[in-house]
């Protein structure tokens, strides 16, 4: 990108006229635009700036409340624009560009009239709107006792964006995309909303937009395409070094986003342009054409449960994991470790993971399995660690084992502390961060309080020393307010926190009946108390009912919040919630909470269709797990409902 110097438009040199007007019908004004190049086309040569024939400008003066619009300008061969109107009285008058007709507490007084730099722009791929260039003229006199004319100037109250994309995508991706529109917004209000008073001259009101959007007819603006651009006009500000705009733009297949930062401080005065190139990469675009599609599902049959065919225990499938190579189920046996791989690509291919080295003793040793991030290439060839959880209860310890050596090799073990009598933990567990920096947050079954461990990152780090270099001390988590949205209820669930901010909030929910938005203030890296936001105890129209799992990606220009709805025993949903890439994973769920969202989400099928077994087993109690993983451009979610089926979808961006 490339900032250039603000640079001067044009002078701004225009004429008037004030012939005669017969008593007792006002004063017919003419006013003669002398100087063609101050309005309010650009031609061709980038330069150059004309009247156009269905201009008009306003005339007012502030002894009274006056806003007269005159006619279309007239153009002669010279190109001089020539504007006529009657105003009620003779005076002093102004003569301001477009002409505007505000109301209510906008309207003109003695003060002046209001013209707006607006938000809401149609430039041409080589020209700005006309509307978004605010004029103002000197004064001069009406009086009906002359027709000479007199020469007046006009100065312009706005400045100028002139932003030129550059493709730098691979191939062709961008070749005939025409842009829809084109948004910049910035840290302060880029439209103007102006008090023009004529001796005082123009006096912003404090009122505007930090956006801008342009428009463009179909088929007008081919983004790519030499020479085009598109000028956009904005309120004069100083952008400050260090601060930003931010541009999105729209076309018929792609949402594209770019911030840029300015190098310097850049004055942008009034009549100033600023030239910006923007080099679009293939980061920066992102696919509005985006499907979701079932890859394949297993099912159990009335005689036999679905993982009873490759050997594993009915009704034992709690959790789901997944990497680019499988999906993992963990068997919740009591003192029976067993985790299962299945073929992400061949659901024929399975074979159990090592267990050796886990603890028998535990309630379940082997209860919840979750592929972590790895950003350490001398652990597990660098790809992403499986780590699984076991399940404590007042006699047994809680666990977590990682395969930092791959899925055949012996797991490596770190005890946490903080288990209690009357306390279960590791049912499930939620995770933000790395392998190598981050959080894991268990609920308790019993309190439905949430308990934290940190991991922080060290040089030399070794997950065997967590437990006494790196954990918290396993201090139950207090959520206010918490207690009066769940009251004494208990049971399956869990804290979902919002991916790549620690900060973002979490998303809570409860089997059978509740649902919950919530954000830690402060930091959530060392915060034990939470604000609630947005909290629901009512799941409306069923859209939470039963929920036990949530999770949330990015694919093209949508952000996704997946979670699980139970339907029967024999049945289960997989939801998919669909937001601009623009919204938070809490406005998109919020939005579900408040009955709304229905042109923003939709499901893979009916509700009932997604994970279902017709004649099938049904579940033991409420296990519904998910898991994402992605590959590529695409996304792949691993839905799993106990004892009645594992299904994979995937998300796709065209």
């Amino acid at each position: 990108m490339i900032f250039a110097a603000a640079a001067a438009l044009v002078s701004c040199n225009k004429e008037m006229n004030n012939p005669e007007t017969p008593q007792g019908e006002g004063i017919k004004v003419t006013v003669i635009a002398g100087n063609p190049e101050t309005k309010t086309t650009l031609e061709s040569n980038g330069k150059t700036v004309s009247w156009k024939s269905t201009d008009k400008v306003g005339f007012f003066n502030h002894t009274a409340d006056v806003n007269v619009e005159s006619s279309a300008a007239s153009i002669d061969g010279e190109g001089k624009a020539t504007f006529t109107a009657t105003v009620p009285a003779a005076g002093t008058y102004y003569a301001y560009y477009p002409y505007q007709n505000e109301t209510g507490s906008n309207a003109p007084t003695t003060d002046g009239v209001v013209a707006r730099i607006p938000n809401a722009q149609t430039p041409t791929p080589t020209s700005f709107d006309p509307k978004a260039d605010l004029l103002l003229s000197s004064a001069f006199s009406a009086t009906g006792a002359t027709d000479t004319p007199a020469d007046i100037r006009f100065k312009r109250l706005g400045a100028f964006l002139k932003i030129q994309f550059i493709d730098g995508t691979t191939g062709t991706k961008l070749s005939g995309e025409y842009a829809t529109s084109v948004k910049v917004q910035g840290e302060a209000n880029l439209s103007a909303k102006y008090r023009i008073h004529g001796v005082n001259g123009a006096v912003y009101q404090d009122s505007g937009y930090k956006a801008i959007t342009a428009t463009y007819d179909a088929d007008t603006y081919a983004l790519t395409t030499a020479g085009q651009y598109t000028i956009i006009g904005v309120r004069p500000q100083t952008l400050a070094s260090g601060s930003t705009l931010a541009i999105t733009i729209t076309t018929g297949k792609y949402l594209i986003n770019k911030t840029l930062t300015m190098p310097s401080d850049v004055v942008l005065g009034a009549g100033n342009l600023l030239p910006i190139n923007v080099t679009l990469t293939d980061a920066d675009v992102k696919s509005t054409s985006v499907s979701v599609s079932r890859v394949w599902g297993l099912y159990s049959t009335s005689a036999a449960a679905w993982n009873e065919y490759y050997g594993g225990t009915a009704d034992t499938d709690r959790n789901v994991a997944m990497d680019e190579d499988y999906i993992y189920i963990c068997e919740t046996v009591k003192n029976t470790p067993k985790i299962w791989a299945i073929s992400r690509t061949n659901t024929a291919s399975v074979k159990p993971v090592s267990v050796e080295g886990i603890l028998t003793d535990s309630f379940w040793p082997t209860a919840c399995p979750r592929v972590i991030k790895n950003t350490d290439a001398s652990i597990n060839g660098g790809k992403d660690v499986l780590v699984v959880s076991s399940m404590s209860n007042s006699q047994t310890a809680l666990y977590l084992y990682a395969y930092l050596d791959g899925i055949d090799k012996k797991p490596t073990p770190v005890q946490l502390g903080g288990y209690i009598s009357g306390r279960r933990l590791g049912d499930t567990f939620t995770h933000w961060g790395t392998l190598q920096k981050g959080m894991y947050f268990f609920k308790d079954f019993n309190t439905e309080r949430m308990m934290t461990y940190k991991i922080a990152d060290t040089a030399g780090w070794d997950w065997a020393t967590v437990k006494s270099a790196y954990a918290t001390d396993g201090t139950i988590q207090t959520v206010p307010a918490q207690a009066n949205i769940l009251g004494p209820a208990v049971g399956a669930g869990g804290f979902f926190p919002y991916p790549n901010d620690k900060n973002n909030g979490f998303f809570g929910l409860r089997a059978e009946v509740q649902a919950y938005t919530f954000s830690i203030t402060p930091d959530v890296w060392s915060a034990k108390d939470g604000v609630d936001t947005a909290v629901s105890t009512s799941t409306g129209s069923g859209y939470f009912l039963n929920a036990t799992s949530a999770l949330y990606f990015e694919v093209g220009a949508y952000k996704y919040v997946v979670y699980t709805r139970q339907v029967s025993g024999g049945a289960g949903g997989v939801m998919f919630l669909r937001g601009s890439y623009s919204d938070s994973y809490a406005d998109i769920i919020n939005a579900r909470i408040a009955g709304g969202g229905a042109a923003a989400s939709f499901s893979v099928a009916a509700d009932s269709d997604d994970v279902t077994s017709t004649n099938g087993k049904s579940s033991g109690n409420l296990g519904f797990d998910l898991a994402a993983f992605q590959i590529g451009d695409d996304v792949y979610v691993a839905a799993l409902k106990q004892n009645v089926g594992l299904s994979l979808f995937k998300v796709s961006a065209e």
